[in-house]
């Protein structure tokens, strides 16, 4: 039998720009290459908005969460980090 998905379950995706994903995730992985060399990466496997014009500054992608919980796994793994991915985009 399959578990029930509940609203609370869900993690909705989070629409980011480039400049912001990496404002956010800088303070967590400076000093670790390997993070800092596949961000531009996992920015490439997100899909961009259907009003955003792919290129520009302003272009918001929508990254999913299964995806940056993988990536963010390994940073935590590596930096010795507890936050969950859930709450990385929720600090301030």
């Amino acid at each position: 039998m399959s578990k029930l998905i509940l609203p609370a379950d869900y993690q909705q995706p989070i629409i980011i720009t480039w400049d912001r994903l990496q404002r956010t995730l800088w303070p967590y992985i400076y000093g670790y290459n390997w993070a800092r060399e596949t961000l531009h990466d996992l920015w490439k496997v997100c899909i961009p908005t259907p009003t955003s014009i792919v290129g520009s500054p302003n272009e918001e992608r929508i990254l999913h969460p299964s995806q940056f919980a993988a990536w963010w796994s390994d940073v935590c793994q590596r930096q010795g980090l507890t936050l969950p991915a859930d709450k990385v985009f929720k600090q301030g």
